[in-house]
């Protein structure tokens, strides 16, 4: 009976997943559609008008719910006045737009969780041709091709790059990163400067899998250690880059 918030970077395959575990009969609200996006901007209560005339239960699957954070406050409204009636399930992309909207997180009423791109089980085809995947629902069963080191730093694991020819997969990263850098930092204006952030990018993908010395990066690069800060906190926020913690085993010595 918990709101499901499903974050991840874009094209790791939030919507295919959802769209593939929700019910047939599931309401969709896609806020990457323009028209959807204004329709509920204007009038966020317009998914409790919708709720309302609905005499049964049903899902709500709400896509990219970072573009209408507004739309959290009426959820949480429809969650309380009818308490399992609706399933709401969510996918986001960007958690800055929601931290800097001051958005409703649904605190006690959501259990949040995260996609990654695909991992070695997946890669190695783990799932044999044939098998029922998710929920009983036939769906695609083939195998995702398994790669070596190389091809997997390389290229990533981004399940529609993966399945490419490999000759394609440059191609359509430089892409992915050029529409990132538009939608998600330049629309929502996250930095004033796109082409320092731009360069940062070259130099956080060199420096990815690194032990991190910000203070160092920031006198051999040039640029201000705040302002370091934030271009990697925007990495974070995006779900493109992750911090990974020393392994230690006391607590103490590990936050140190």
């Amino acid at each position: 009976r918990k709101v499901r918030i499903l974050f991840g970077a874009r094209q790791t395959g939030k919507s295919t997943l959802l769209k593939r575990l929700a019910p047939a009969d599931a309401l969709l609200l896609d806020l990457q559609d323009r028209r959807e996006r204004l329709r509920f901007e204007r009038r966020p209560d317009e998914i409790v008008r919708l709720l309302r005339a609905e005499k049964r239960g049903r899902t709500v699957v709400v896509d990219e719910i970072q573009k209408v954070p507004a739309l959290l406050e009426e959820i949480q409204r429809v969650h309380d006045q009818s308490p399992g009636k609706f399933e709401f399930l969510l996918t986001g992309s960007s958690a800055r737009r929601l931290r800097s909207a001051a958005a409703n997180w649904l605190p006690g009423r959501a259990h949040r969780y995260l996609l990654f791109p695909l991992i070695n089980w997946e890669r190695v085809g783990a799932n044999p041709p044939g098998r029922l995947l998710l929920g009983g629902r036939r769906g695609w069963s083939g195998r995702f091709p398994a790669a070596g080191l190389e091809s997997l730093l390389l290229y990533g694991g981004l399940p529609g790059v993966v399945l490419e020819p490999e000759k394609s997969r440059q191609a359509t990263l430089e892409s992915y990163a050029e529409l990132y850098l538009e939608e998600e930092i330049r629309r929502e204006a996250l930095v004033r400067n796109t082409g320092a952030f731009s360069e940062f990018l070259e130099l956080a993908a060199l420096e990815s899998g690194q032990m991190m010395n910000l203070t160092k990066l920031s006198q051999q690069s040039g640029i201000a250690i705040s302002t370091l800060r934030v271009f990697y906190q925007i990495l974070v926020d995006t779900f493109v880059g992750f911090w990974l913690p020393p392994f230690a085993g006391g607590a103490r010595k590990r936050l140190l």
